[in-house]
């Protein structure tokens, strides 16, 4: 991560932009960074006023060849909320330190050549994701899950 947003506690509205093709990696980073920074922001003595946290996962350029051994995003998103980041995130985020925050937003943009799921298959994923973020949801804090699928 080159920005350590945790440093900001008057943020207002935090706008992250990666790739989920790292979704596939059992190595991925991405998420235990941002959670980590999350973390950081809890332990400030300085109130935190985030009202807004917008995740954009976006496609990555790749080859063909590499995009056809990519799993279609519908199984990227199970894979992460099967291993439990989607609810560490959520449990992290509706801690009282975070008694402001008002939206999550969590987008995906994604190109069909890497695996475009169907309407029902995105539900699903959509669903599990928010099954996940009861918290959040529980707080009243909106939770924005979105897709935009280009085609080719």
């Amino acid at each position: 991560m080159l920005l350590e947003f945790s440093r900001f506690t008057g943020l207002q509205n935090l706008y992250i932009w990666t790739s989920y093709h790292h979704f596939r990696l059992p190595y991925n980073t991405t998420f235990n960074i941002i959670i980590q920074e999350f973390e950081r922001m809890c332990q400030s003595s300085d109130k935190v006023a985030l009202y807004t946290v917008t995740l954009d996962f976006q496609a990555e350029e790749c080859d063909m060849e590499d995009a056809l051994n990519l799993p279609d995003i519908g199984t990227r998103i199970r894979t992460v909320a099967a291993d439990g980041v989607w609810g560490r995130i959520d449990e992290v985020l509706s801690r009282e330190k975070f008694d402001l925050l008002e939206e999550v937003c969590i987008f995906f943009n994604h190109d069909s050549i890497a695996g475009t799921p169907d309407e029902e298959e995105w539900e699903a994923s959509r669903n599990l994701l928010l099954s996940s973020m009861t918290r959040l949801d529980a707080r009243g804090v909106r939770l924005d899950i979105t897709k935009q699928w280009e085609s080719r």
